[in-house]
């Protein structure tokens, strides 16, 4: 966007951060010196620490939000600074010199030094001298005023061993940021998922296949190296953006032009390429295609963000008719249709989406990859050549698409089909219409039937008794039943050991109760102890409790303890250890009539599941593996005392309590995460989130 260009960075700028002093044993280090090691402590920030990137960019900006003067330079350098590189332009000299000047000045109010200004025109306090300087990893052609990549590698020889890690570094030393060897780039990377595909291990030596086709890729891409994109971008009034997507069956792309009229001529340049490998998993073309679109319009707004342009006109391009057809049309799609057209259209509410011939569309180069030659001679950074065309020449076609292809990817919709049929009515109610009669009419035929058993007794024949009324009418219930409910008699001789009514009563929270052990943990000059899980059945929660042996002594106070903090349980599931039996035995010799008449405190009920049947316990076996995976991550091998080792549970249970279980929510965009935790301590979280040291 700027004619002249301007960079700088900070002299020593970790060295210009000073650690505070309760930190700075955090960066103890070992310094040998004559066969006797010092330990030393950094007292500045140390390069190669993550976090020291994250604390100069953050002083940077502190400084920069305190600076009450020179605002349009500071609003400058708030976007310019990358790590301790200054990237920036201007207009003309006059500014740069003014720039520079200031910026000095402000950043020297931070003990920053900016030195090293280069610029691609001469100007006070910037040298411009010839030849190449290195941006970010981008080469910069000062006289000329070019960007191009970085292609420095060792040239293959007879005995160089390639292996896949081999392939791989060697992709990883292309650093592409604009993505102008993007169809070149591609190449290696589809060798790559070949070579995972035929499960080669990372040190085997490929076969003639691959490496002689990496080989001839390798040797190639040195005829690249004076590929350049002119740096300076002419936005103006006439500026357009045109993004153009494709994609293939390895991979999908998407590359953005801009098109200015510059003295009565149209101009095209690129501004930015990506493309990405297709899925391992095998994926149709269409939805491909719909991934791509969804790549070119998260580029596109990324490339207005950065030329701050958000009035400019943008028109996105694809040859797939299915893709615009899903993104243009309204329908009921499927999931992954409609995550995709819907992030587009966030995307791209009002720009203008188009369909364009496949074999004028610029991005099918980008998705299908091409040699390093191939590229060299198609110059695709400087086409499309019809975008520079009057408007009124652009490809223009309506969207028509087959109808198989757009409905497969409707949702699909679920039909219950019921046959209604008129089911005569019983006997019993043929030749009557109240329900009071009924039962007197039905009363009358099961006393004829009583009748007919009698052989030297004597038959009724008065009238009904309110007795007999009662029995017909459950009778005649009771038949109904045994008619339509037939199918589900089998039912009630199926036994589930965790009852139904169990799961899903609405009950207090450790009411219906789990219980297991986990363990042992070794303590520090203590022995060792034993986790005991409680868990809720309904609502999921867990509690935690330690014991210091198996007996059922031990489980008991245990008990008492929980009991004393989560009330008491009505039923209690548990398999079969020695202390659960033990337990229960105690617990059963108690005289609980009495109990329950003085105290009115019901009998506690054991249910314990088969023998050899673990999967019966399931419910918390479940908690257990959670819990020893969380303790595996936060103890290692270390060794706590009692009091530590207590925390850590407590906070164990806190977390574990805290996982969503479901999510409520009137709609889908505020959706809350339901957990064991709301129903113990009212929504109040305990948790305090991720911390890194």
């Amino acid at each position: 966007m700027y004619p002249i260009g301007i960079s700088a960075d900070i002299e020593k700028a970790f060295l210009m951060l000073s650690v505070a002093p309760k930190d700075r044993d955090f960066l103890r280090f070992f310094y040998p010196c004559n066969d006797v090691e010092f330990i030393y402590r950094h007292c500045r920030i140390v390069f190669g620490v993550s976090s020291s990137p994250f604390l100069l960019n953050a002083t940077i900006m502190h400084l920069l939000e305190n600076c009450t003067e020179f605002y349009d330079v500071v609003q400058k350098l708030k976007c310019s600074f990358y790590v301790d590189n200054c990237l920036t332009g201007v207009h003309d000299v006059s500014e740069a010199e003014n720039f520079i000047e200031m910026a000095k000045l402000i950043m020297f109010k931070g003990c920053f030094n900016l030195r090293g200004w280069e610029s691609n025109v001469e100007c006070r306090h910037a040298s411009k001298h010839s030849g190449n300087t290195s941006v970010l990893g981008i080469i910069w052609n000062l006289d000329e005023d070019t960007l191009k990549c970085k292609i420095d590698f060792e040239i293959l020889s007879c005995e160089t061993k390639i292996t896949k890690r081999f392939i791989l570094s060697t992709v990883q030393k292309f650093y592409d940021p604009l993505g102008m060897l993007t169809p070149s780039t591609l190449l290696p990377k589809l060798i790559l998922q070949d070579l995972w595909k035929s499960r080669f291990s990372w040190e085997e030596e490929l076969p003639f296949a691959f490496t002689d086709r990496f080989s001839k890729w390798l040797n190639e891409m040195y005829s690249l190296k004076d590929v350049a994109l002119p740096r300076f971008v002419n936005f103006n009034e006439t500026s357009e953006l045109h993004v153009f997507v494709d994609a293939c069956k390895g991979a999908y792309s998407a590359c953005v032009f801009v098109r200015s009229e510059v003295e009565g001529e149209s101009k095209v340049r690129l501004i930015r390429a990506k493309n990405r490998m297709a899925p391992s998993k095998s994926l149709s073309i269409p939805r491909l295609e719909l991934m791509a679109c969804c790549i070119g319009a998260r580029l596109v707004n990324s490339v207005i963000k950065a030329i701050d342009a958000s009035s400019i006109k943008v028109t996105l391009w694809s040859d797939s008719t299915v893709a615009l057809w899903w993104i243009k049309e309204y329908g009921d799609w499927s999931v992954f249709v409609a995550n995709r057209v819907k992030e587009i259209r966030e995307l791209t509410g009002s720009y203008s989406w188009r369909h364009v011939p496949g074999n004028m569309n610029i991005a099918d180069l980008l998705s299908r990859g091409c040699t390093p030659q191939q590229m060299l001679n198609s110059k695709w950074w400087e086409d499309p050549s019809w975008l520079k065309e009057n408007p009124e020449s652009w490809p223009v076609s309506d969207i028509i698409c087959q109808p198989k292809e757009v409905d497969i990817e409707k949702r699909k919709s679920k039909l219950l089909n019921m046959n209604l049929t008129e089911d005569t009515p019983p006997w019993y109610a043929e030749r009557v219409s109240d329900y009071d009669r009924m039962i007197r009419v039905f009363a009358w035929v099961l006393r004829f039937v009583n009748n007919c058993k009698v052989v030297n007794g004597k038959c009724k024949d008065s009238e009904l008794s309110q007795s007999e009324i009662e029995y017909s009418e459950k009778k005649l219930i009771l038949l109904v039943q045994s008619y339509y409910l037939s199918d589900a008699k089998s039912s009630n001789f199926i036994e589930t050991f965790l009852d139904n009514e169990d799961r899903v009563t609405d009950c207090a929270p450790f009411e219906i109760a789990g219980i297991d052990l986990a363990g042992p943990l070794y303590l520090k000059n203590e022995g060792k102890v034993w986790i005991v899980l409680f868990t809720c059945a309904v609502y999921r929660a867990i509690h935690l409790e330690l014991v210091n042996s198996l007996s059922s002594d031990a489980f008991l106070l245990a008990l008492r303890r929980f009991i004393a903090r989560r009330g008491r349980p009505r039923t209690i599931y548990c398999d079969n250890g020695t202390n659960f039996r033990g337990a229960s035995k105690d617990l059963s010799k108690l005289n609980w009539s009495k109990v329950l008449k003085e105290t009115r405190t019901p009998k506690l009920f054991w249910k314990f599941i088969p023998p050899t049947a673990a999967w019966w316990g399931g419910w918390w076996e479940r908690l257990v593996s959670t819990l020893k995976d969380l303790l595996k991550r936060t103890l290692g091998k270390s060794v706590l005392t009692s009091d530590e080792l207590y925390i850590v549970i407590c906070d164990c249970e806190s977390i574990i309590n805290c996982r969503p279980l479901t999510y409520v929510a009137e709609n889908l965009e505020e959706l809350v995460p339901l957990t064991p935790s709301m129903f113990l301590i009212e929504n109040r979280s305990s948790n305090t989130g991720d911390i890194e040291q």
